[in-house]
This record gives C-alpha cells, sequence and structure tokens, in this order.
C-alpha cells in the first residue's frame, strides 16, 4: 500500500480523470461546431472558469466546471457584445495573509458583458486572488483535442497576475471586444 493510496486519493484522481473527460467531449463538440480560439481570456471562479474567446468575427462565451462539479462546459456564440469594466478591490484584513495571518487583499476588474439576446456574462479578473489565462496564439487548452499528460485540470494552466498586468489587460480586452 502506497503513501497516498487512500479512498480520498482515489477519488480526487477519479475527478479529475471525469473532469478532462467533460473537457475533450467539449474541445471535440467545439471542433464540430466549426469554432476556433483566436485569443481568449479566462478567469479562475473557484475550480472552474469564466471566459471570453474571439472565433472570426464571433464572441464566444465560455464556463468551465470545477473538479467534482456536476456541471459541464458551456459554450454561447454572440456576434456582438455590450461591455463594461467594473473595478474590484479588496481590502486586506490584518497582516494581509502573511504566515497565514488575516486575509490577502486584491486589486482587479470585473469584464461584464450584456450580449444581444439579452443575457449577460462576466469574467473576473483580481491580483492576488485568482488566476488568469490570456491567450493571443498557440492552441487554446480548452479548445485542444488532446488528452491532457496525468491527470491535470485545465485551470492549472492558469497563472497569478499582478495589478499592473491586469489593469493594462483590462484594458486590451475592452478594446478587443468593443467597450
Amino acid at each position: 500500500m502506497g503513501l497516498f493510496d487512500n479512498e480520498a486519493e482515489r477519488q480526487r484522481k477519479q475527478s479529475l480523470r471525469e473532469l478532462e473527460d467533460k473537457r475533450l467531449a467539449f474541445a471535440q463538440r467545439l471542433q464540430e461546431m466549426g469554432l476556433r480560439s483566436d485569443k481568449s481570456l479566462y478567469g479562475q471562479v473557484e475550480g472552474g472558469f469564466h471566459g471570453v474567446a474571439l472565433s472570426g468575427e464571433e464572441i464566444l462565451y465560455i464556463t468551465g466546471p470545477g473538479p467534482g462539479s456536476a456541471e459541464d462546459y458551456t459554450v454561447a456564440r454572440h456576434p456582438s457584445a455590450v461591455v463594461r469594466s467594473e473595478e474590484i478591490f479588496i481590502k486586506s484584513e490584518g497582516l494581509g495573509g502573511v504566515l497565514g495571518f488575516g486575509k490577502k487583499g486584491g486589486l482587479g476588474f470585473r469584464l461584464v458583458l450584456t450580449f444581444p439576446d439579452g443575457t449577460q456574462g462576466d469574467v473576473e479578473i483580481v491580483a492576488g486572488q485568482n488566476c488568469v489565462l490570456a491567450r493571443e496564439k498557440g492552441v487554446d487548452p480548452v479548445f485542444s483535442v488532446k488528452r491532457r499528460r496525468g491527470l491535470s485540470n485545465v485551470v492549472w494552466d492558469f497563472r497569478p497576475i499582478e495589478a499592473k498586468t491586469a489593469q493594462a489587460l483590462r484594458l486590451k480586452w475592452l478594446e478587443l471586444l468593443g467597450g
């Protein structure tokens, strides 16, 4: 019996395997729909993500579940969007998370997209709170039809972001989305 050979570890691996199976089925469905990702921006939401991808002249609003979630990946195609940006400031508490004391603060933004059919979506990027994947070229890991190595979650490709980088990203995506 190995060190990590217990029921909790088996359940964790099974949940990651199921999540990757969902992602592969979603990527296959996107390919069958003729969709591609020219540029994309994804923000982590708990174990999953919300994001936007540009596919030719269309805007794709994409959500992805976290491990163990019963939800599935979703995509909504839209010809345009009205975009507004909300500043986010989260004040730190105590020692700001240093040595485990207090709570870490954050600075960032939320892009709120209103689509022609009246539906809304949002992408939240907050330095110090969540991770982001901003992609302009190369393969979008959400759209890739190849199985990821091992038992990995696509959100593990996301990276922490600094406040100054977050603001530059906000301006860029407001311009790209016409907001």
